[in-house]
């Protein structure tokens, strides 16, 4: 495992030469020349690089302290198993492993394409209870609390070990940990926002109130109290559908390792949907689909520039939300990772105004409040373009309907020796805003 105090010197290297970079280009008043540029460039890509090997690595190293610890329970079945490996177990045993859920759900592809199950896997669906004559399955996402779920979006990996009910016990929870990760992990919005998850589709109505400019009254004794209504509205979620179209597996993994079959359906699944639906979370117009955040938000600063953004305009930004809303956790920046990467060169007071986080666990800052890097941002600063978003971005609510559909695709790329898998999902999407905009953006010299 690497080691993490020399990660963070050199995070703090990096940074250095981040800063004596751009230094010498704001001394000198101009901008990078083409070989500058390109160092420039290279500079920042290593820097990014070396963050995420630290988040890496620090997550490992949170794993395998958990490892060491003693378990009050009996010992853990071993995760790392082979397809060259049968792992023992008596009959009698109560519940199944996970690598029952994993060979259950082999069999279950398996079957659908017509071929036959060994001992383990028809043991695996008598344990587990596999409906492998189903030509569809239902799996449920962990039921996280918000706070169990923002943790989950900071480690960008899953923690929960229960799987709803109604056919979900069915599943690998393995299946559903590594979907949880790569919904999580492709995007940014999921990293931030509320989630929310239902059993059913049904139009769901968030009612929503604007109470601010409100106040109590001061009276006298003996005095009736006025009278003050608030007024509601509601944003209302709907469960539009998504499809990881269609999914090639490889015959040798419905014929070799069960692991290796789990994560690979997984990993497609959730790579996929997250692409999609991170997009519109982000910048959909709500039409027929989920209202992405940028849309949602209300301009907070149109800056002078068709091409450069100002240290005073992000400060503007800033303080055009209220600052009740900028006192809250959850509060921070969105930004393009090319955004982020201008930012960086900005000073103001001879002070740069981004911020590496040098500390374990402290994430880097844009005037000492975090970003997201959402690459379905602006990538590029000319004029009209939302260029960042600030606020409290916990209150983009992203509904989930907690059930995923896996359904077998007959005789498809049957040439290619493959067989194809196709999954369905339903989300939606949108920024509670009663009308205090608690999101607001910057657009590049607004025509």
């Amino acid at each position: 495992m690497a080691d993490l105090k020399q990660l963070y010197e050199q995070r703090g290297s990096l940074a250095k030469q981040i800063q004596e970079f751009a230094d010498k280009i704001n001394v000198e008043q101009r901008d990078f020349d083409a070989t500058e540029r390109e160092g420039w460039d290279k500079l920042n890509a290593d820097y990014d690089a070396l963050v995420n090997r630290i988040t890496a690595t620090e997550r490992a190293q949170v794993i395998s302290d958990e490892v060491q610890q003693p378990a009050d329970g009996p010992t853990p079945i071993p995760r790392n198993y082979s397809s060259a490996e049968t792992h023992e177990r008596d009959d009698h045993e109560q519940g199944p492993t996970q690598e029952d859920h994993a060979l259950a759900l082999q069999a279950w592809c398996r079957h659908q394409t017509g071929r036959d199950l060994d001992e383990r896997q028809q043991k695996a669906i008598q344990r587990v209870g596999m409906p492998i004559t189903r030509r569809e399955l239902e799996f449920k996402l962990n039921s996280y609390s918000p706070a169990q779920y923002r943790k989950l979006a900071r480690e960008v990996r899953a923690l929960g070990t229960q799987v709803g009910g109604e056919g979900g016990h069915t599943i690998d929870q393995d299946f559903v940990t590594q979907l949880e990760v790569a919904l999580l992990a492709h995007g940014g919005m999921r990293q931030v926002a509320t989630v929310m998850r239902t059993s059913s589709g049904n139009e769901m109505p968030w009612p929503t109130v604007n109470d601010t400019s409100n106040k109590g009254e001061l009276i006298a004794e003996n005095t009736p109290v006025g009278e003050q209504d608030m007024t509601f509205d509601q944003v209302v979620y709907n469960a539009y559908k998504y499809t990881s179209k269609m999914i090639k597996v490889p015959v040798e993994l419905l014929e070799d390792s069960a692991i290796d079959l789990v994560s690979y359906l997984a990993e497609a699944i959730g790579t996929r949907i997250a692409r999609i639906t991170n997009e519109h979370f982000t910048t959909a117009d709500g039409n027929s689909k989920p209202e992405g955040i940028v849309v949602g938000a209300t301009e907070g600063k149109d800056a002078a520039s068709s091409t450069a953004i100002d240290p005073d305009e992000i400060l503007d930004l800033i303080h055009s939300v209220d600052p009740a809303y900028r006192n809250q956790a959850g509060v921070g920046f969105m930004m393009h990772d090319s955004i982020v990467k201008a930012v960086r060169q900005l000073k103001q007071d001879d002070v740069y105004v981004w911020q590496p986080g040098l500390q374990p666990g402290l994430p880097d800052r844009l005037f000492d409040y975090p970003y997201t890097v959402n690459q379905d941002m602006s990538s590029t600063i000319t004029q009209n373009d939302k260029t960042m978003i600030f606020g409290l971005l916990t209150k983009y609510m992203i509904r989930d309907v907690a059930g995923f559909r896996l359904r077998r695709l007959t005789e498809r790329y049957a040439e290619s020796d493959q067989e194809a898998f196709v999954a369905f999902s339903r989300h939606d999407g949108h920024l509670l805003d009663a009308g205090t905009n608690p999101v607001k953006y910057m657009i590049q010299n607004k025509t």
